[in-house]
């Protein structure tokens, strides 16, 4: 019997930085465009929902086709959605309205963890959405409690993600070298 991980905040926010870091610095080469990032991503952090006993969508393997977001983890029992913890966005366009437009999504979401996943071709940018992402949840007035994470490509060498994390409830943004 297969056992899965309990789903805690902190621990599958460190998973992700692990798979997302991977990417940046091993993987980054082989898999340089927005549609092999997407896919690289998607495939695993679609296996990590499953070690987490979630299924996931999209899944080709199960046949789930994509449903609301970029990436869903869910629970059905008796034929009923019972729960969506995780959800997740991307877009890799430079684009600030593009990114905005896909980070909304986000926010009428009730899932307890939402991660935004994007890139920037300069400092400025980083600068831009430490202000922006903060300020559009806390304009955003039906708002569950949450987590966010922020997880931006610097797409200069060294190629890396600064990630950043939101709780809600604290309405406080937090750069995280070392674990989120």
């Amino acid at each position: 019997m297969e056992t899965t991980k309990k789903f805690d905040v902190n621990e599958v926010s460190n998973d992700i930085k692990k798979c997302l870091n991977q990417l940046a610095s091993i993987d980054y080469i082989d898999n340089i465009g927005n549609r092999k990032w997407t896919a690289y991503i998607l495939t695993h952090l679609k296996k990590l929902g499953h070690e987490y006993g979630f299924e996931v969508c999209p899944d080709d393997d199960n046949q789930n086709s994509g449903w609301l977001y970029d990436l869903n983890w869910y629970k059905n029992e008796d034929g009923f959605l019972t729960e969506i913890p995780f959800i997740m966005e991307s877009e890799w366009s430079y684009n600030h309205d593009h990114i905005k437009y896909d980070f909304e999504k986000l926010l009428q979401a009730d899932a307890e963890l939402k991660l935004m996943v994007c890139c920037c071709k300069r400092e400025g940018d980083l600068e831009y959405f430490n202000e922006y992402f903060p300020k559009a949840i806390q304009k955003y007035k039906k708002q569950s409690a949450s987590t966010y994470i922020f997880a931006i490509l610097k797409d200069w060498e060294p190629f890396e993600f600064i990630f950043y994390k939101y709780n809600s409830a604290r309405k406080k943004l937090i750069e995280d070298e070392k674990s989120i």
